[in-house]
């Protein structure tokens, strides 16, 4: 796996973060009474954007990425469905980095992994807020 390659895994998973970040905001400041568990999960999504840009090994080719917001939850529905909704993007966020484990280098594997099996644990600790 060249470096190249390796730095364009990494970016799609910075991308996918933030857009995660921006998704537990929303839902944050909607459901009070869900935030401290969200609040937890936020920050871990927060701790995997820190340790991939500390992986980076070359220096970024432009800006930051744009956060897509267009895949975060509607809020405004209800507490469930927007749940619902964040634990399809955990669900999908780990697919996405099982494939992406499977095409990085081997020093970039174990820290797609290991996210990867935090955005798993996230899906269970969401499943029983849906309802």
């Amino acid at each position: 796996m060249t470096t190249t390659a390796d730095d364009a895994l990494r970016r799609s998973a910075v991308e996918s973060e933030q857009g995660l970040l921006v998704a537990y905001d929303r839902a944050i400041l909607a459901y009070p009474s869900v935030a401290a568990t969200l609040r937890v999960v936020r920050a871990h999504h927060a701790e995997h954007v820190s340790r991939l840009l500390a992986a980076t090994t070359a220096a970024p080719d432009g800006p930051s990425p744009a956060v897509t917001v267009a895949s975060t939850p509607d809020v405004a529905t209800s507490a469930p469905a927007t749940m619902a909704a964040l634990l399809k993007l955990e669900r999908g966020a780990a697919a996405s980095l099982r494939a992406q484990c499977l095409a990085a280098s081997a020093s970039l594997a174990p820290l797609l992994a290991s996210i990867r099996a935090a955005e798993t644990a996230h899906g269970e600790l969401l499943a029983p807020l849906v309802g």
